[in-house]
């Protein structure tokens, strides 16, 4: 792995700290947990919601309260008190929760915004049921078909099904097509303006490739419906209640929920820097659900090989994803692969071959770019006998904000001839930053071979949790 003396002083020049938002929400915020019996067992899960209108009134998304007997809200301070579900808007997938105690907690109010409006706002809440608040950017994906509805995201598909036979949200449900990630735990949780007017409500998502494709409920639309609905509320849970809320199994002797984030979360050493694997998937189940032109990538990269090998790959590649949910960078790190923090990087390890992904906030695209050429013409620098073993890869568009770079190399290290990639992807102000080094291929054997593909589809994978 690429030493400290390397990386670790040229990460001190690339680091730039995120905005913070300027208006406190903290005491409107809280995390709700619920619990149901199945089986002799007890599933703990957890979402957030806000204060709205009255300090004993809460907001949250019905998925994640819908046929649960016990339902407990917890202020930042770790207060709690004990709700009850009074009013649902089926349509919106909301639900408003009467508590039984006064938490002392500040209504918010909400307000109107364009869909495809250009401003940052923020999702404030508890994804993977950390202990602490937590504010992360968010912005809207461009619409060019008008006010975008759920079904422009799930049409066709089985949960369009699933959603409609259950009766929330519907298909025809009006969203917000959110270009940063929401994650597991998010349900429910406010996105704000920095004056603290909640503009939507975080809601689901759905994979695609290695990221979530996410979305909101306008609270303009939605929430004032609550304070007059008369709707049935739903007494059995929600089909789709895994869909963005953690979920934990506990004991039945326990009591309280666990204070622990989702198990595969890695952290560096102050624990301000955190990536999370959040699912297991086979290539083939990658590839299926990338669009056409990264589709084609991925063939292009297995044009060489046989329909065999390229059918016993499809199956035989599997890969832990992991998410850094401060920038939304996704990262397929080969199953069974080791990884750990050091040398200010996420380092994975499989035998002979290392990599080394590291998550970067920016404060504009263009630093996001400017970061993500400077790493690879730096650390380049540290081998200037490299040869170049094929052309660069750049590319990007400048209007969608998004770009990527690929630099291989043939590099001298420990007395061999190594293969050598760097470079990356920025999207928006957020950039993901890659090291690979391993053996040349053509000394590989097959088994090492498999491994090395493995990574290389990898790397090509990488991505960001939006659209």
């Amino acid at each position: 792995m690429l030493r400290a003396a390397i990386l670790a002083p040229l990460l001190i020049l690339l680091t730039s700290v995120a905005p913070a938002l300027e208006q406190n929400i903290s005491s409107s915020v809280v995390k709700i947990t619920t619990k149901t019996t199945v089986g002799g067992k007890i599933f703990v899960e957890s979402a957030t919601g806000w204060a709205w209108q009255k300090p004993t009134q809460v907001v949250t998304a019905l998925h994640a309260v819908a046929g649960k007997k016990f339902i407990e809200v917890k202020n930042r301070q770790g207060q709690k008190s004990t709700a009850q579900i009074v009013r649902v808007v089926k349509q919106g997938d909301l639900a408003l929760l009467q508590l039984d105690k006064d938490l002392g907690l500040v209504p918010l109010e909400t307000g109107p915004v364009q869909h495809n409006s250009p401003e940052t706002f923020h999702v404030v809440g508890f994804p993977h049921n950390i202990p602490t608040l937590s504010a992360d950017r968010i912005r809207f994906s461009t619409s060019f078909e008008g006010q975008p509805v759920l079904s422009h995201l799930i049409g066709g598909t089985k949960l369009e099904n699933l959603l409609r036979s259950q009766g929330y949200p519907l298909p025809e449900t009006y969203i917000y097509r959110l270009s940063d990630t929401i994650q597991p735990g998010h349900s429910g949780a406010p996105i704000v303006r920095e004056n603290g007017i909640v503009i939507g409500v975080a809601d689901g998502g759905l994979k695609k490739g290695t990221a979530r494709i996410n979305w909101a409920i306008p609270a303009d639309h939605y929430v004032a419906q609550l304070d007059s609905s008369s709707e049935t509320i739903p007494q059995l849970p929600s089909k789709q209640s895994e869909l963005f809320s953690v979920k934990i199994e506990i004991e039945s002797a326990m009591v309280e929920a666990p204070e622990i984030m989702e198990s595969g979360s890695i952290s560096d050493p102050s624990g301000q820097v955190t990536v999370h694997k959040v699912w297991n998937a086979s290539l083939e189940e990658i590839y299926f659900s990338l669009e056409e032109s990264d589709q084609q990538d991925l063939e292009d990269i297995f044009e060489d090989f046989s329909e065999e090998e390229i059918e016993y790959l499809a199956q035989a590649l599997r890969y832990d994803i992991y998410e850094d949910y401060n920038t939304g960078a996704t990262f397929a790190v080969p199953e069974g692969a080791e990884i750990v923090y050091e040398d200010e990087a996420f380092a994975v390890s499989l035998g002979q071959f290392e990599y080394d992904f590291i998550p970067q906030n920016t404060a504009t695209f263009e630093e996001a770019v400017q970061t993500v050429r400077i790493f690879a013409d730096e650390l380049l620098k540290y081998y200037p006998n490299a040869l170049q073993y094929e052309e660069d890869d750049e590319d990007g568009d400048a209007d969608e904000q998004w770009y990527n770079l690929a630099k291989m190399r043939v590099i001298e290290e420990d007395g061999e001839q190594k293969f050598f990639a760097v470079g990356g992807e920025a999207l928006g102000e957020n950039a993901a930053l890659i090291v690979f080094v391993s053996p040349l291929p053509e000394v590989l054997d097959e088994d090492q071979m498999i491994r090395f593909m493995g990574f290389v589809v990898g790397l090509e994978i990488i991505s960001f949790a939006s659209y």
